[in-house]
């Protein structure tokens, strides 16, 4: 029975201290407008393709800071319910190996069921996003040359911190 306690109160505690993230007093810009990320989009009544592009995505040299909170629940604040917090459709963090550097300059490849394709750059402080009107189930990978790393399922929410996460690493998504 402690433990059930102990648990409901760190999860208490997390959602209290998610709520307290999304306040921005530093008036930070818009991200990029999400046309800008579209790659490609297939006809509505395309098959997606089964699997995201097997040819790696070269080091992005020039990325942003991120803006804010790396690892926190994105779409808990960019879901249309935050004053002055653009919506994203998708929002997470990506981290190198060791589950605590930011992964910056890589490239998280989406693809929804519609065939859209973004290439959404990883920040400096590993986040990426996009505003854009997808369709799910959504295949993904990160890519950064000479390696590829596909996610093992499709999924649905575009809330990739809500799954990657643990009690000691929230929003762990790592890429060697």
């Amino acid at each position: 029975m402690r433990r059930l306690t102990q648990t409901f109160a760190f999860i208490t505690l997390l959602a209290t201290g998610a709520a307290a993230g999304c306040l921005d007093p530093f008036g930070l810009p818009d991200p990029p407008d999400p046309q800008d990320q579209v790659d490609a989009a297939l006809p509505p009544d395309a098959t997606p393709p089964d699997a995201a592009p097997g040819d790696c995505v070269p080091q992005v040299q020039s990325v942003g800071s991120g803006y804010h909170n790396p690892g926190q629940n994105c779409l808990e604040c960019h879901n249309g319910q935050a004053a002055g917090a653009p919506v994203f459709s998708i929002g997470g963090t990506a981290y190198k190996s060791d589950g605590v550097t930011p992964l910056s300059g890589s490239t998280v490849i989406l693809i929804d069921a519609a065939g859209t394709v973004l290439h959404l750059p990883t920040q400096q402080n590993g986040n990426f996003y996009s505003q854009a009107q997808l369709v799910p189930p959504y295949i993904t990978a990160v890519s950064r040359c000479p390696t590829n790393a596909q996610m093992i399922e499709n999924f649905r929410d575009g809330d990739c911190n809500s799954c990657h996460s643990g009690v000691d690493q929230p929003g762990r998504i790592t890429f060697p």
